[in-house]
């Protein structure tokens, strides 16, 4: 389970990054293709969305290396968060 926290984390924070360079040539661009503004925001919601999984999945991994209390509540939340995104994802880009 360690393992698949820590694949998790390092897959949204990879994905986070190449967003974020992606997201940087859509603002260096935008003035000149209006098409780019519109798909701007869709661009900015998965980006943030895989922040959140490297986030989190990190988070978790930690908590239980560490050994915090309540360590659960981050498993947790990665849990909520896994589905919830896959299936905005989905249906955001079908």
């Amino acid at each position: 389970m360690m393992i698949l926290r820590l694949l998790l984390a390092v897959t949204g924070s990879g994905m986070a990054i190449v967003l974020a360079v992606v997201m940087l040539i859509y603002a260096i661009y935008l003035p000149g293709k209006p098409e780019l503004a519109r798909q701007l925001p869709l661009l900015t919601v998965t980006t943030a969305i895989f922040t959140l999984w490297g986030l989190f999945a990190g988070l978790a991994s930690l908590a239980r290396i560490r050994g915090w209390p309540r360590a659960w509540l981050w498993d947790g939340l990665l849990l909520l968060l896994f589905p919830l995104s896959l299936m905005f994802l989905w249906r955001a880009y079908s």
